[in-house]
């Protein structure tokens, strides 16, 4: 399932590479597209790509909510008994999807994670500091199959559920417009007791355009990426542990980020400057979400959370204002 929002120039790559799919008869997929009210070329994109496919692209019309309410959409739409979640800015492998089931198969797993990449050359990837390449996609799963743990947990950009797995757990928490949803659906699987496995083998390729690359970006992203785990900590552990953890973020921010930022720009290592940036943004953002879940009256964020909202990036660092819409803040 693909859900997408004006990437009709990416839309189409997306696209090509899944219904180009390997799967030496083992099973049978469609392709369920969830457009969430586009209004570039996305729909003459889809209609020319299906038209002369041999695999079924089903195309479904949301109601401008946002990612979560899209992917809720296209789960409710579905007959299938497993359904594989990709975003229309990657790349699969021809064997993406059989090694995700082949992963499944294998282990019993409801629940299959793969490798994403960044589309970039191995030089333009060494030059991105570790730190910082998660948050343009990357996922940290390692070389081997095994299992996920809470760090390590799939997203919806490269992940397996089996469908009977929605009936227990619940779809995607749609009042969650700051991102995150796949995250916070990922916690309710580990509360329900259910595991999740990681394949090397299932590979996707995440387009990264050269606005994601610029500090401001980056920073933005790392200020999303702590209002997100904080907001995961609470509904995962309870209010007093999130504190607990906060404050540990705050103290790691402090005493270890703060003085090996400064070496860094001592020592002319701008790449590690700006990954222990990243890293004092993230727990400044991990810290305003805490404090606003202790007292949204002491410590309200509403300025500050609207600048959070995922289709402002689209606005603010891609500069396509056709791509802001207020109502509807998915990514």
């Amino acid at each position: 399932m693909l859900c997408t929002y004006n990437r009709a120039d990416l839309l189409g790559r997306a696209l090509e590479s899944l219904v180009r799919q390997e799967t030496q008869g083992e099973f049978r997929f469609e392709v369920v597209v969830v457009d969430d009210g586009s209004t570039d070329g996305t729909q003459a994109t889809l209609q020319k790509i299906a038209k002369d496919c041999q695999v079924p692209i089903r195309c479904l019309r949301g109601e401008g909510r946002g990612i979560a309410a899209a992917r809720n959409t296209g789960v409710t739409a579905t007959s299938g008994e497993w359904i594989a979640f990709f975003d229309d800015d990657q790349v699969a492998d021809p064997n993406w999807l059989k090694e995700l089931l082949a992963c499944a198969v294998q282990t019993g797993a409801e629940v299959v994670g793969g490798s994403v990449r960044l589309h970039l050359s191995d030089e333009e990837v060494r030059k991105i500091a570790p730190i910082c390449r998660p948050m343009l996609g990357e996922t940290k799963g390692g070389r081997k199959l095994g299992k996920c743990f809470r760090k390590t947990f799939p997203g919806s950009g490269n992940m397996l559920v089996r469908a009977p797995v929605f009936q227990a757990a619940g779809q995607f928490d749609e009042s969650l417009t700051r991102g995150g949803s796949d995250t916070e659906f990922g916690a309710r699987l580990r509360q329900a007791g259910l595991e999740a496995w990681f394949t090397p083998k299932a590979i996707v390729r995440h387009h990264v355009p050269a606005y994601r690359l610029k500090e401001s970006y980056l920073f933005w992203r790392s200020l999303l990426v702590g209002d997100n785990f904080a907001w995961r900590d609470f509904k995962e552990w309870g209010l007093a542990r999130t504190m607990i953890a906060c404050l540990a973020r705050i103290a790691q921010a402090s005493l270890i980020n703060f003085p090996l930022m400064l070496w860094a720009y001592i020592s002319g290592n701008r790449a590690e400057v700006i990954g222990r940036k990243c890293l004092l943004f993230r727990a400044w953002g991990y810290l305003r979400e805490s404090l606003y879940l202790v007292s949204p009256r002491l410590f309200p964020q509403e300025t500050y959370f609207s600048q959070l909202t995922m289709r402002r990036e689209r606005n603010a660092f891609a500069g396509s204002s056709k791509s802001t819409d207020s109502r509807n803040p998915s990514k």
